[in-house]
């Protein structure tokens, strides 16, 4: 990848002050630690760490504004960028704390009625407010991860530099899967599996939540695969651009472009060996939206289409014997997770306005559980990150995260075609809410915080590189 000579210097001079990028280049360190431990302790999926990530992640914003205050700096990308996004936000952070306080004595909340006929009375909206108060934690947690990543994520050297880490984070990832399936006894760190034996799960335990955190790796490792990288990210200028327009990706292959290609073959291995069919066909529909969009003609994305099919097919045929034996049992499979959907949705019809409270969805499950198979077990998760939200904060809010994540791919979009702009972060953004979105259907791998930490990083970075192209656009033109 070649920049001009004086992208670094324009930066710079944006930025104001050199002192601002050089408090960003920290931030981005922050962040790419937080991207780097959060998977490790089992997906970060315990309460203790919950709170000790919205601990960290609060001091290092308690750090950032602090040095923005007393140097007299300047954000890189000014709130006003994200306002509607942050309104958006906050009403869910609002809802969550009226969740847990006691208003059941001032205005009457509806009783809960199980399905033996009991009907029971609780103090406040959630069933839980102790599992609330996490969960608020958790979601302030990804409002401040999304800001740091942000302001770090603006100049376009140093967005590029997170997108190799967390690429290598990834890989490092499935690669310990491999390994620790076929040569660790299968265990999970130091932990003997009880469950998806045989299935590489990583340090995440179960394997459709890695197949997600690998699928988002995946697109990266394609985009980066792709040689010869548009105009539009070498710096080159307007007169140059449009004189070589016919000509915009350069055949060479260069040493990153085979790095990201082995990459790209480890995730996908790892992929195949967790044998989740959703989380493959998720990862399939990522990596074909990624590519389409950094491809500039439609002969180059027919051909790229193609051959995704072929070598995917071919791929699974050769590696994926369990995954295939997964998909012929479907349909057997598919019995009691229909059953659990229509429970939850006999949940959402009894509290639709209100929920049961963020995190309250095992308790308030057990309630409504109608599958005599299920006595041994709980659900702790509704397996559809969709259904979860609705019956946890209610119809309305519940559908303000969907909408956030409308709004921050519509934007995306616009920018991919009103402007044009292929960067590989914009593209990895737009496809990582694709994986998100599909698999989230049918599984909860996005109420995993190591996954959802990884998924929040990839968006910040493409809003932060589409904000900063177009404006530099507008400038170039004007």
């Amino acid at each position: 990848m070649r920049f001009s000579p004086t992208s670094a210097s324009d930066d710079l001079t944006a930025s104001g002050r050199s002192s601002t990028s050089r408090l960003n280049d920290m931030t981005g360190r922050a962040v790419l630690f937080v991207l780097m431990l959060a998977p490790i302790p089992l997906g970060s999926n315990r309460p203790f760490f919950w709170a000790l990530w919205a601990l960290v992640l609060g001091v290092i914003l308690c750090a950032y504004g602090f040095v923005l205050y007393r140097n007299a700096l300047r954000l890189r990308l000014p709130f006003s960028v994200i306002t509607g996004i942050s309104i958006l936000f906050a009403l869910v952070a609002i809802w969550m704390g009226l969740q847990v306080l006691p208003i059941g004595s001032v205005i009457p909340l509806p009783q809960v009625q199980s399905t033996t006929g009991y009907s029971f009375s609780f103090p406040s909206i959630s069933l839980t407010p102790g599992d609330t108060l996490l969960a608020l934690l958790r979601w302030l947690s990804y409002g401040v991860l999304f800001f740091l990543a942000l302001q770090a994520s603006v100049r376009k050297q140093r967005a590029r530099r997170l997108t190799l880490f967390i690429l290598i984070f990834v890989t490092a990832q499935a690669a310990y899967a491999l390994v620790a399936m076929l040569y660790l006894a299968d265990q999970v760190l130091v932990v003997e599996k009880t469950q998806y034996l045989g299935e590489a799960t990583g340090t995440f335990i179960n394997r459709n939540t890695l197949a997600t955190y690998l699928g988002l790796g995946a697109v990266l490792a394609a985009l980066l695969a792709l040689p010869n990288p548009p105009l539009e990210e070498t710096g080159v200028s307007a007169g140059p651009r449009r004189r070589s327009r016919k000509r915009s990706f350069d055949l060479s292959i260069k040493s990153n472009t085979i790095l990201a290609m082995i990459a790209l073959l480890i995730l996908l291995s790892a992929i195949v060996a967790t044998g989740s069919r959703m989380g493959l066909f998720a990862t399939f529909c990522g990596v074909t939206t990624a590519v389409l969009l950094r491809l500039s003609s439609w002969r180059s994305r027919l051909v790229a289409v193609a051959a995704l099919v072929v070598g995917g097919l071919a791929f699974l045929s050769i590696y994926g014997a369990g995954t295939l034996e997964r998909m012929i049992t479907v349909e057997r499979d598919s019995d009691s997770r229909l059953t659990l959907y229509e429970d939850t949705f006999d949940m959402i019809a009894d509290r639709p306005l209100i929920g049961f409270g963020a995190q309250s969805f095992e308790y308030a499950f057990t309630l409504y559980d109608t599958d005599p198979a299920n006595s041994a077990f709980t659900f702790d998760k509704a397996h559809s990150t969709y259904l979860t939200h609705w019956s946890e904060l209610g119809v309305v809010f519940g559908s303000v995260p969907i909408l956030i994540i409308a709004l921050i791919g519509f934007r995306l979009l616009q920018g991919r075609i009103g402007q044009g702009l292929r960067d590989t972060e914009i593209c990895a953004a737009l496809a990582a809410i694709v994986i998100a979105a599909v698999h989230s259907i049918v599984d909860f791998s996005l109420e995993i915080e190591a996954v959802t930490f990884l998924f929040v990083t990839l968006l910040a970075m493409g809003v932060a590189t589409a904000h900063e192209r177009g404006r530099k656009q507008v400038n170039q033109t004007s």
